[in-house]
């Protein structure tokens, strides 16, 4: 058994010390040798720098588990505002596969399809439509809204945003494209193009995607946080 220090720089290539590698058993060296690259301008890592260099006790940069924290606060928010949070609890396979969940770490663009799909089961799928629309003071003007136009509808009544949910709509305008079947350019690469500009590997734009999210659930844990407004009764 071994074990490989990593970090990842801020362009989202993955880091190794030489010291390290060459420590690694000789029947691994050439795998990593095929997998190495010329930097690319991007920043170290600045934990892995720290614990390893200045022997401090440092986080790396890690926008999955900043995720996670954002959707913890909005759905503890939530549950202070009004008793209840606004995602459900995961089924299995969904659970394992959030606690899975990590960028890309090829530059095949099918490697998006994993992570987006898991992040909209649990962004979007899991969401707690029937205490949304209890809680809302007004009803839909469309009996059919679903989730994400509930939810929308209930921050609004709370002081949100008109456009609080917009990158979780994303998420679902990506899958209404049937880009998460398979990934063969057409209006799925138009699609990423307008959701993620100028981002073209598939770590850059799930960074994007991913951080557009934390900030949109950060919104909601104020929008919440600061409202005192209940609405109905659920």
């Amino acid at each position: 058994m071994w074990g490989l220090s990593i970090g990842r720089t801020s362009d989202g290539l993955v880091e190794v010390d030489l010291y390290d590698l060459s420590r690694l058993p000789s029947p691994e060296w050439n795998h990593w040798k095929s997998h190495n690259v010329a930097p690319t301008g991007g920043e170290p890592d600045s934990g892995k720098l720290e614990r390893e260099r200045l022997n401090k006790i440092a986080a790396s940069p890690d926008t999955v588990r900043d995720l996670r924290t954002a959707v913890t606060c909005a759905n503890d928010a939530a549950q202070r505002h009004q008793g209840w949070p606004l995602w459900r609890p995961l089924a299995e396979p969904a659970a394992t596969e959030w606690q899975a969940l990590h960028a890309p770490v090829v530059n095949d663009m099918n490697a998006l399809l994993s992570p987006l799909l898991t992040l909209t089961k649990v962004l979007v799928d899991s969401l707690d439509e029937i205490q949304i629309k209890r809680a809302l003071k007004t009803p839909p003007p469309d009996p059919q809204t679903r989730s994400l136009g509930l939810l929308q509808l209930y921050l609004a009544e709370r002081g949100g945003t008109p456009d609080a949910v917009k990158p979780l709509r994303d998420l679902q305008r990506l899958r209404s494209k049937g880009g998460f079947a398979h990934y063969a350019g057409g209006a799925v690469e138009l699609e990423i193009a307008a959701i993620a500009p100028g981002r073209n590997t598939p770590a850059e734009i799930f960074e994007y995607l991913c951080r557009n999210i934390i900030q949109a659930l950060g919104s909601i844990t104020e929008t919440l946080t600061t409202s005192t407004d209940t609405g109905s009764e659920g």
